[in-house]
C-alpha cells in the first residue's frame, strides 16, 4: 500500500498523497454508513473507508454515496480519468461549480446567482422589483433568483437608487464580459467610484446613503466563505506587483488587489500576474467559462493538474495576433474627444515669439516638430528635444516645439480632421494650443522680420507631413533637418514589427508579409505621403548610428538632400582618477528605462523568476515606472537635461556588471546602452538589436548573444564570471570619458555661419 501523508499544500492531484484540505472536501460528499455497507470486504478488513476509497475505491469504480457515481462521473468526463484525480475530490471542489453532473439524471449545480446572492441580497430591494414588475408578482417568482436569473439581462433596476441599463452603457468592461451589473457595483463598482444613476438622476440619499454604510463595507468586501478560501487558495501565485502595475486604476482606488481580482478583475479580463491570461484560459477551456467560476483558481487547484494551458501555446506572439484589433479601432481608443479651451491665433503667436525673439542678440527662431510633451513624457526621443531646447538657450536662439494636441498611433487623416491641433512650447513654457494653419501663418509674418527660421523634425506621428512641409516653406526657404530617431518615415509601424510582434525589415508595400500586417493598408498612402514630403523640400537626414542609415538608407523610397551620421554621444576610456571602486559581493544584473517587452523586459523577467534562489545574482531595475516584479530591487531613475547622467550615475552607484538589452525590434541607437557602458558596465543582447548589438561588437564591452538558452547557459557555464572578473579588473584602472553631441545645433550653426 502507498505511503498515507497529510500535508497542508491544497494540491490533491496524486492518488497516495492526501491533504488536510482535501478530507475536509470530500468528508462531506462521503457516506461512510453506504460504502461500508455496499462493500462489506472493507468493512470485513477493519479498513477506515474513506481512505480506502481514496486510495483504491474509486479505481475500482465503487461509489462514495449513493447521490455519486464514480463510473458515471470518469466516463462522462475523460480529462479527468486521464489526470489521475479522484473523481469525487474533482467533482467537490472543481466539477460541482463547473455544472458536471454527479450521476445520471442529476440536477446541474449552478454556483454563479448563488454567488452573486450573498453580495447583493442585503441591497436589493424585492418590494420595488415585485411592483415595478408586475409580471413577475403575477407569476409568484422570487424576486431576487428572478433578477440573478434573467431580470438584469432585461434591463430591470434591483433598487430605486440603481440604473442596470445606465450602468452597462457606461462601463463597457461589465458589459463585455456579461457582468451582473448590480453585483460589480456592490463588490467593485462603488469603490472605483463608478456612478449607479444618471447624473441627473442622482437623488439626495437614498441607495447612496445607504451603501455607505460600514455593513456594506464588510458585506461587499467578504461576502462568504468561498471568498477566503478562494483568495487564500491562490494567495501565493497571485503577483501584487504584477497586478498593480499594469492595472494602475487599481492602485489609484486604493482597493486590496487580490480581493478585487477575487471579486471582479478576473470577470473584466485581468491577469494575476505575468504567466496567466484570463482571457485565453476561458476562450481555451468553454467547460471553465460556461460554468462562471474563477479560471485561475481553477488553474490552481485543477486546471495544471489536468494538463491546461495557462497561456496560450504559442507565447505572446500568438496572444497579441489572436487579440490584436484593426489600426483603425486603435486609433478611436487614442480619440479622447477633448479639444482645447482657447485657441492661439496666428498673431497671438507671432507677437509673443517676437517678444521672446526681442530680448535675444542672434534673432534667431527654431522650430521644432515632435509627437508629444517631451516634458511630461520620458523617453529617448522626449530626452533628445529636450537636450536640443536647453542648447537653444545657450546659443541665444528661441526654440518652439509642436506637437499634436490629439496624440495618434499614425499620420493624421485629412478626412478626420484636415487641420492638425497643435500644442506649442515656447522654451520651457506651454504656450498653449493651435490649428497648424495658424501657426503656418504666423511663421510667414515672422519670416518677414526674422532672417534665420529653422525647422528640425524629430517625429511625425499624429501629424499631416503636407502642413510640415507648408511650415518649412513659411520661413522662406525649403530647407529642414530631419532625425531618424526611428523608422516611422519607412512604415507606421516605427519599430518595423509586423502586428507588433516580430521584426519584419520594411518589405516592398506590395509583399504579401506587408499585406498581412495591419499596418499593411495605411503604409501604403503613409509611403506615399513621406516621398512627397521628401520631394517637396530639401531635407538634411540627420542619423544616430551607421546601422539605422544603412537600414533607412535601404528601405526608405525616397532621396534625401543630404544625410549625415551623427551620434548623441561617444565614449573613451582613460587612466583613473580618484578612488577606486568597490566591487559588489555578487554579480549585478541591470534593466534600464521602462521595462518594455520589445526592450527585453520579459527575457529579464524569464531570469529574475530562473534565478531567485541564486545566491550568485543581484537584480536591480533602474527606472521611473514600477516594475511589474515583486522579484527585482527597484532603484527609481529619472534622467531629464537637468539631470542627464542620473542613469550613468545609478549604474555605477549600483555597482553594476551587467545590463541586459534585450530589444526584440533593432534600436537606431539607444542611449541606455551608452549610460551603462559609461557607468562601468558590460552589455548583453541579441544579434537582432540593431545598433546595440552593433555597439557592443565594435567596443567590445558585453556580449552579443544567440538566443535566450544562450543567454541561459552564459550566465551559468562560467562565462559570465570570467568576463566580470575581467570588467571589474578594468574598472579598477580605467574609467569613462563621455562626449554629448549638440544635436542639430551642430549642424544649425555651420548652416548659418555660411
Amino acid at each position: 500500500m502507498p505511503n498515507f501523508e497529510f500535508s497542508n499544500t491544497p494540491i490533491a492531484s496524486h492518488p497516495d498523497q492526501l491533504t488536510i484540505q482535501d478530507t475536509e472536501a470530500i468528508n462531506e460528499a462521503f457516506d461512510k454508513v453506504f460504502y461500508l455497507e455496499k462493500y462489506p470486504d472493507v468493512r470485513m478488513a477493519g479498513i477506515d473507508p474513506l481512505l480506502h476509497y481514496f486510495l483504491h475505491g474509486w479505481y475500482e469504480g465503487r461509489d462514495p454515496s449513493p447521490h455519486f457515481s464514480t463510473s458515471y462521473y470518469l466516463e462522462n468526463n475523460p480529462d479527468i480519468a486521464k489526470s489521475g484525480n479522484n473523481p469525487l475530490w474533482h467533482y467537490v471542489t472543481i466539477g460541482r461549480q463547473e455544472g458536471k453532473a454527479s450521476q445520471p439524471g442529476s440536477a446541474i449545480y449552478d454556483l454563479e446567482p448563488c454567488y452573486e446572492a450573498a453580495a447583493i441580497e442585503p441591497f436589493f430591494d424585492a418590494n420595488f422589483y415585485l411592483a415595478a414588475n408586475s409580471d413577475v408578482a403575477d407569476a409568484g417568482l422570487d424576486p431576487l433568483t428572478h433578477y440573478l436569473m434573467q431580470g438584469w439581462r432585461e434591463g430591470r433596476d434591483p433598487h430605486p437608487d440603481f440604473s442596470t441599463t445606465f450602468y452597462l452603457e457606461e462601463n463597457k468592461d461589465v458589459s463585455d464580459k456579461g457582468i451582473n451589473p448590480f453585483w460589480h457595483y456592490v463588490v467593485a463598482g462603488r469603490d472605483e467610484g463608478r456612478g449607479a444613476l444618471p447624473p441627473e438622476a442622482v437623488p439626495g440619499g437614498g441607495a447612496e446613503e445607504q451603501l455607505n454604510t460600514e455593513e456594506f463595507s464588510e458585506l461587499a468586501h467578504i461576502s462568504e466563505e468561498k471568498l477566503v478560501y478562494e483568495m487564500n487558495t491562490i494567495n501565493d501565485e497571485f503577483d501584487t506587483v504584477f497586478y498593480l502595475s499594469k492595472y494602475p486604476d487599481i492602485k489609484q482606488a486604493g482597493v486590496d488587489p487580490l480581493m478585487h481580482f477575487v471579486l471582479s478583475g478576473w470577470k473584466e479580463g485581468r491577469d494575476p500576474n505575468s504567466n496567466f491570461s484570463v482571457d485565453y484560459y476561458l476562450e481555451a477551456n468553454p467547460d471553465i467559462k460556461a460554468s462562471g467560476i474563477n479560471p485561475f483558481w481553477h488553474y490552481v487547484i485543477g486546471g495544471r493538474a489536468e494538463g491546461r494551458n495557462p497561456r496560450h501555446p504559442g507565447g505572446f506572439v500568438a496572444e497579441k495576433l489572436i487579440t490584436q484589433l484593426p489600426l483603425e479601432d486603435i486609433v478611436a481608443q487614442w480619440h479622447s474627444g477633448e479639444t482645447p479651451k482657447r485657441w492661439l491665433d496666428a498673431k497671438n503667436i507671432s507677437r509673443t515669439i517676437l517678444k521672446a525673439v526681442g530680448r535675444q542678440h542672434n534673432k534667431k527662431l527654431l522650430l521644432s516638430v515632435g509627437h508629444d510633451n517631451y516634458r511630461e513624457i520620458a523617453g529617448g526621443i522626449q530626452y533628445c528635444i529636450q537636450r536640443e531646447e536647453e542648447l537653444s538657450a545657450e546659443n541665444g536662439v528661441i526654440y518652439l516645439n509642436l506637437h499634436p494636441y490629439q496624440p495618434l498611433p499614425r499620420l493624421a487623416h485629412a478626412a478626420e480632421d484636415p487641420d492638425v491641433a497643435v500644442n506649442l512650447i515656447l522654451g520651457r513654457d506651454m504656450l498653449g494650443a493651435a490649428r497648424m494653419s495658424q501657426l503656418i501663418l504666423a511663421t510667414e509674418m515672422l519670416a518677414e522680420k526674422l532672417p534665420d527660421i529653422h525647422v528640425v523634425v524629430h517625429h511625425l506621428l499624429g501629424h499631416h507631413p503636407e502642413q510640415v512641409t507648408d511650415l518649412v516653406l513659411a520661413t522662406g526657404k525649403n530647407q529642414c533637418h530631419f532625425w531618424t530617431h526611428d523608422f516611422f518615415s519607412v512604415c507606421p509601424s516605427y519599430a518595423l514589427q509586423r502586428n507588433d510582434v516580430t521584426f519584419c525589415g520594411a518589405p516592398p508595400v506590395e509583399s504579401n508579409a506587408c499585406t498581412l500586417c495591419f499596418y499593411g493598408e495605411e503604409r501604403v498612402q503613409h509611403q506615399k505621403r513621406l516621398q512627397s514630403f521628401f520631394e517637396r523640400l530639401d531635407v538634411h537626414v540627420l542619423s544616430p548610428s551607421e546601422f539605422c542609415a544603412d537600414l533607412w538608407g535601404a528601405r526608405f523610397g525616397a532621396k534625401a538632400g543630404k544625410l549625415d551620421v551623427h551620434q548623441h554621444v561617444s565614449l573613451d576610456w582613460i587612466a583613473r582618477e580618484g578612488a577606486t571602486p568597490k566591487d559588489a559581493d555578487k554579480i549585478t544584473i541591470a534593466f534600464l528605462g521602462y521595462p518594455a517587452r520589445h526592450k527585453g523586459w520579459n527575457v529579464f523577467d524569464h531570469l529574475l523568476k530562473s534565478f531567485k534562489d541564486d545566491q550568485n545574482f543581484d537584480f536591480v531595475y533602474l527606472g521611473t515606472n514600477p516594475p511589474p516584479s515583486a522579484l527585482v530591487r527597484h532603484v527609481p531613475v529619472s534622467v531629464t537635461s537637468d539631470n542627464p547622467s542620473a542613469m550613468i550615475d545609478a549604474v555605477a552607484d549600483e555597482k553594476t556588471d551587467i545590463v541586459l538589452h534585450w530589444a526584440t525590434c533593432p534600436e537606431t541607437f539607444s542611449l541606455s546602452t551608452f549610460e551603462a557602458l559609461a557607468g562601468g558596465a558590460f552589455v548583453l543582447t541579441n544579434p537582432n538589436s540593431g545598433n546595440v548589438a552593433a555597439t557592443v561588437e565594435k567596443l567590445g564591452r558585453g556580449r552579443v548573444l544567440a538566443g535566450e538558452d544562450d543567454l541561459v547557459d552564459f550566465l551559468t557555464d562560467g562565462r559570465a564570471k570570467n568576463m566580470v572578473e575581467k570588467l571589474r579588473t578594468e574598472r579598477k584602472k580605467t574609467m569613462v570619458s563621455r562626449s554629448v553631441s549638440a544635436m542639430s545645433f551642430d549642424f544649425l550653426n555651420k548652416t548659418s555661419d555660411k
